[in-house]
């Protein structure tokens, strides 16, 4: 996925802190067929959003919408529980591009980025702009 684009910087935190988690749905919902998912999430306003399926904001309610209809579709059942920050090591530090010290947490990590095509990225959709 990489950094986020300069358009974006304006971004609620919320907004950023979904957006991969909605594209991990997105791109590998064939593994997720006919199970649960529970996300482990540091942000408690996305934990609220995941749990709930709603919110009253534009853009997360976007990405949101197609993951109901993508977890329907595949009958999967997604939630969320919240992990503290401090407890988030691994994606703490992928977020930040310190993938080798990931690796260190977590050696089983892809030595490669899958890659994500435009279409998945919130801010080629004109609608979340």
């Amino acid at each position: 996925m990489g950094k986020f684009p300069s358009h974006w910087m304006s971004k609620s935190i919320a907004v950023k802190e979904l957006t991969p988690i909605d594209i991990s749905f997105c791109l590998w919902i064939e593994h997720f067929k006919n199970t649960k998912i529970v996300f482990l999430v540091d942000n408690l306003s996305i934990v609220y959003v995941l749990r709930s399926k709603t919110s009253r904001d534009l853009v997360l309610m976007s990405m949101v919408r197609k993951m109901v209809v993508l977890a329907m579709l595949n009958n999967v059942q997604f939630s969320a529980l919240h992990v503290p920050g401090r407890n988030n090591v691994i994606a703490d530090l992928i977020s930040r591009f310190q993938v080798s010290k990931a690796k260190t947490w977590a050696p089983w990590l892809e030595d490669k980025p899958t890659f994500v095509p435009h279409k998945l990225l919130p801010w080629h959709n004109s609608q979340l702009e």
